[in-house]
């Protein structure tokens, strides 16, 4: 997949919707948001570009 160098240079947040969107992991007819796509290949996308992330259950909240 060829990213356009200018989309390339953007926050991993700005550009991975855009990269998931042209592989084919998240598609649909009409408008969606963000948020109503699977999350599982976006958080893996920002993992890779410096940003990690984990998941915590039962944690208590301060």
């Amino acid at each position: 997949m060829k990213i356009p160098a200018a989309l390339n240079e953007t926050n991993p947040c700005a550009r991975s919707p855009g990269r998931i969107m042209l592989s084919g992991k998240w598609s649909g007819k009409g408008v969606f948001n963000m948020e109503e796509f699977d999350p599982d290949p976006f958080m893996a996308e920002i993992g890779k570009w410096g940003l990690p992330w984990h998941e915590s259950f039962g944690s208590k909240l301060v």
